[in-house]
């Protein structure tokens, strides 16, 4: 087996972070607060009809996360993209 072999089948670990804003109010906030909780999310900045979060896993979780929220009021979303150590 050749060098090149050995390292491709070596697992690796990938985690990517992103950063949401979503406007909303009332329960509708309490609610999207609540789905943030549930992804082990961190609440960056709470406003009275706003919020900013952040949650790192891997991609699949990440997109996850994202929809999650979009029905509570998504108005914006970045990511950073994956990240890798072998």
């Amino acid at each position: 087996m050749s060098y090149l072999s050995e390292e491709i089948q070596t697992k690796f670990l990938q985690r990517e972070l992103a950063l949401v804003k979503v406007v909303a109010e009332g329960d509708l906030q309490d609610a999207a607060l609540g789905v943030v909780g549930a992804w082990s999310g961190r609440l960056l900045e709470l406003g009275q009809n706003h919020f900013t979060a952040e949650v790192s896993g891997d991609p699949d979780k990440i997109s996850r996360f994202i929809a999650a929220l979009v029905p509570f009021g998504l108005s914006a979303s970045f990511r950073s993209g994956a990240v890798s150590l072998g």
